[in-house]
């Protein structure tokens, strides 16, 4: 789905009960996309851009997303910091 709307994107994610991995600070809006409607959004926060150094940090950062219950939350990966809504 890549260019599509967030909506469409969120409303495919929702439908197929799939958790949401994103780079857009879009769909971190609460009020917009209340995370108690999805299966989980996880939106990865690098400092810097870039293909490899984006797919670094995600990889990096992957093993911290499996082990958290995403189901209902907005999660916010930093490099250093995860943030839970």
């Amino acid at each position: 789905m890549a260019g599509a709307a967030d909506p469409a994107v969120l409303a495919a994610a929702r439908n197929e009960h799939r958790v949401l991995l994103t780079l857009d600070n879009g769909i971190a809006s609460l009020k917009e996309y209340p995370p108690e409607m999805f299966s989980g959004i996880v939106l990865f926060r690098p400092e810097t851009s870039g293909r490899g150094t984006v797919l670094s940090f995600i990889r990096q950062r992957l093993a911290d997303v499996l082990g958290l219950h995403l189901s209902g939350r907005l999660v916010a990966m930093g490099r250093s910091r995860i943030r839970i809504r």
